[in-house]
C-alpha cells in the first residue's frame, strides 16, 4: 500500500500568480482550484480519501477576498501576512 505521505509528496500543486485585473482573478482562481481538486482526487482515490478541502493562499487581502471565497472550487482561504494586521484581517472577514 502506498503511504499517504508518499502520495502527497508526489502531488504537484502549482501556485497561482495573482493578477491585479480583478475581473480575471476569479476566473484564474476557479481554473486553478479545479485543476488542484482534480489532481488531489485522482492521487488520493486509491486511499479512499474523498472531498479534500482546498484552500486558496495567494495574497488574500480585503480587496480580493470576497471574489476568491465565492469562486467555484474554493473551499476557503489561507490568510498570510494580512492576518498580522488587524485592519486587513477584519476587512477580509467583513468581505465574506
Amino acid at each position: 500500500m502506498i503511504s499517504l505521505t508518499k502520495k502527497l509528496k508526489d502531488l504537484e500543486i502549482k501556485v497561482l500568480e495573482t493578477n491585479d485585473n480583478k475581473k480575471r482573478l476569479k476566473e484564474k482562481v476557479e481554473k486553478r482550484e479545479k485543476e488542484i481538486h482534480s489532481k488531489v482526487s485522482s492521487n488520493l482515490e486509491s486511499l479512499n480519501i474523498k472531498d479534500v478541502p482546498i484552500l486558496y493562499g495567494g495574497s488574500v487581502n480585503p480587496a480580493n477576498s470576497n471574489q476568491i471565497i465565492h469562486a467555484n472550487n474554493v473551499d476557503g482561504v489561507l490568510v498570510g501576512g494580512a492576518s498580522t494586521k488587524f485592519e486587513q484581517l477584519a476587512g477580509i472577514i467583513n468581505s465574506i
